[in-house]
């Protein structure tokens, strides 16, 4: 299954596409086998791939990909710097990605992580046996992966031929790496 941004129908993520998901509080989504492909993002809400934003206090929110691809998605959000970044995942507060097996290339944003985005203390992101490869950004901050706040666990897997300024994989919050090759980024 093919999930796609492509309103234009060209085959390509370009201006007047739009984001794929946006889940908001309390949304519990589990997704096996599919490709996220041509989504573009001009505007700072609702443009990426997946936005998982809970704005409620105590609210959770939990994404779970297997065997999924992410490809051909542009995030260039420069309106607020919360929202830019994440062109494949990105997370607010109460919000978590369980990633397994999953393949994420080809993704641009403006900055603050060209793949996957924590903003928040109480975001989490696990991900075992991934690849993430061949991302850009086109500023600054984490050319795949930025943890701007939250806690990221990343096991067995390949971060690498990222490119843009500020790393492979750049922020704060809390982070786990196990088993895990990050290389050849610019």
């Amino acid at each position: 299954t093919k999930f796609t941004g492509d309103r234009n129908g060209n085959g390509k993520a370009d201006s007047g596409d739009a984001g794929i998901f946006c889940l908001d509080s309390y949304a519990y989504l589990t997704i096996d086998g599919c490709t996220f492909a041509h989504s573009y993002g001009l505007a700072r809400w609702k443009q990426k791939a997946f936005m998982l934003n809970t704005d409620m206090s105590g609210a959770t929110t939990e994404l779970s990909l297997s065997n999924c691809k992410f490809t051909d998605i542009y995030d260039f959000n420069d309106s607020d710097a919360k929202y830019e970044g994440g062109a494949a995942i990105w997370l607010c507060k109460g919000a978590t990605a369980k990633l397994t097996d999953c393949e994420i290339t080809g993704l641009t944003s403006t900055s603050r992580g060209g793949a996957i985005r924590l903003v928040e203390a109480s975001s989490v992101v696990y991900m075992n046996n991934c690849s993430v490869y061949g991302n850009k950004i086109t500023d600054v901050w984490g050319n795949g992966i930025q943890v701007s706040n939250g806690n990221f666990y990343v096991n067995n897997s390949t971060i690498a031929k990222n490119t843009g300024a500020g790393a492979a994989f750049n922020g704060g919050g809390n982070q786990l790496i196990v088993n895990t090759t990050i290389v050849n980024s610019h």
